[in-house]
């Protein structure tokens, strides 16, 4: 399984003006990954914090 957040910012002067967040994520069977979101935890004129959530899982095929 593997997992990637990319956020991008775009600045006006010293300020945030903008931000993009995306996510991609992958497994190979039998393993799943599910991508829950990216949320913002803070944010001022010249920060922001972003979280990404995932929910991967694992089992056995069967014959």
């Amino acid at each position: 399984m593997w997992s990637k957040n990319i956020v991008t910012f775009t600045y006006s002067g010293n300020s945030i003006s903008k931000s993009n967040a995306i996510q991609n994520s992958g497994a190979i069977f039998p393993l799943n990954m599910s991508q829950k979101g990216i949320r913002k935890t803070q944010s001022s004129a010249s920060m922001q914090t972003y979280v990404g959530v995932y929910t991967g899982s694992g089992g056995t095929p069967n014959d």
